[in-house]
C-alpha cells in the first residue's frame, strides 16, 4: 500500500583496521553488469583519497577513462533544434551506476587521458567552446568528482 515505485540498490560497507569504516548507498537503475569488485574497491579507495583534497587539489588529479567506459547522451527537440541532455557514464562490467555530465563538463570529460591534470582539460575546454570558464571548471570539478566517488575513472 501506498508503494509509487520499486527500484534497485545497493548499500555497500567496507571495515578497515583502524576501525572507521565506509558505508556507501546508491540507486542502481538496473542489475549489475558483471563484477563489479574492482569497481568497488577502486571506488573506496578515491572516496578516502577524496576526502582529503580541496577542489584546488582536486584541479590535479590526472583521471583515466576505463576499458568499458561507455558515454549515453540524449539529444531533445525543442523550438530551436536538438538540446543536449545531461550525459551519463557507466562502466561494464561493474555496478549500474552511472555519473551525470553537463554539456558544459563534456568536453573536460571527453579528453580524459591519464595524462593530463583536470586544470588543464578545464582551460583548455573553456578555450575551445566558449563556454563561461567558471562555469566549466564549476560543472567539471562536480562530474570528476562522481565519477571517483563511483570509481568509474582511475585516479593516477
Amino acid at each position: 500500500q501506498g508503494i509509487e515505485a520499486l527500484t534497485t540498490g545497493a548499500i555497500i560497507m567496507q571495515r578497515n583496521d583502524t576501525g572507521d569504516g565506509h558505508v556507501w548507498t546508491e540507486d542502481m537503475p538496473g542489475s549489475p553488469t558483471g563484477s563489479a569488485s574492482e569497481q568497488i574497491q577502486r571506488a573506496f579507495a578515491h572516496r578516502r583519497r577524496l576526502a582529503q583534497l580541496t577542489d584546488d587539489g582536486l584541479l590535479d588529479a590526472v583521471l583515466t577513462p576505463l576499458p568499458g567506459n561507455r558515454l549515453d547522451q540524449t539529444l531533445s527537440r525543442t523550438d530551436g533544434g536538438y538540446e543536449p541532455a545531461p550525459t551519463q557514464m557507466w562502466t561494464m562490467p561493474g555496478l549500474s551506476v552511472c555519473a551525470t555530465v553537463s554539456p558544459v563538463a563534456l568536453p573536460v570529460v571527453l579528453e580524459l587521458d591519464g595524462q593530463r591534470p583536470l586544470r588543464d582539460l578545464i582551460t583548455a575546454a573553456a578555450d575551445a567552446t566558449g563556454f563561461d570558464p567558471d562555469q566549466v571548471r564549476t560543472d567539471a570539478l562536480a562530474a570528476a568528482t562522481r565519477l571517483i566517488e563511483l570509481g568509474l575513472v582511475d585516479w593516477n
